[in-house]
């Protein structure tokens, strides 16, 4: 994979193209790429990368260990690994996504969203839809965000072409 383009085949010759989101699941690593919106699988047992359907990806991956979950843009979809459906999330503007304790927390720019997986219910959790970095009570905070972690009780955030790192607590 040292090549850009978007062959499949082994590790040795298939190539990537601006890959911008990665995904480590069940020895497989899910990639996707901005160029071409592919969602791409390199499966680290027998050495292989292929293409996830015609299912696209621009922005982010996350998984909860039963799916995956992409951004591009305006949309969010949940990817079934075992039977290869999925489902649309039309409106959420997720830029970038991250699972933990059963919340994918969604970074939409100008608001800090998560969706509880068990309800499917999407939430406003930080930001008043105005882009900024104003900190105060989840209500008054401004959001500009492309960029989301969430781990060991805690979601950071960024803007990429900002210098500053922002968090917040989680319970769980």
């Amino acid at each position: 994979c040292g090549t850009s383009g978007s062959d499949d085949g082994d590790v040795s010759t298939a190539t990537l193209d601006s890959p911008t989101g990665i995904q480590y699941l069940d020895e497989k690593l899910y990639i996707c790429q901005t160029s071409n919106e592919y969602v791409r699988v390199v499966d680290l047992t027998s050495n292989q990368v292929t293409r996830i359907g015609s299912y696209w990806c621009s922005r982010g991956v996350t998984t909860d260990g039963t799916n995956l979950y992409f951004s591009r843009n305006n949309q969010m979809r949940r990817y079934k690994i075992s039977d290869g459906t999925n489902q649309f999330f039309n409106g959420v503007n997720a830029w970038d996504l991250s699972y933990y304790n059963g919340y994918v927390y969604i970074a939409t720019h100008t608001h800090i969203k998560r969706m509880d997986v068990a309800t499917e219910v999407i939430t406003d959790i930080v930001g008043t839809g105005v882009e900024g970095t104003t900190d105060g009570d989840f209500s008054v905070a401004t959001v500009k965000a492309d960029r989301i972690s969430a781990s060991n009780g805690e979601v950071t955030f960024s803007f990429l072409s900002d210098v500053v790192i922002r968090k917040f607590e989680v319970a769980g």
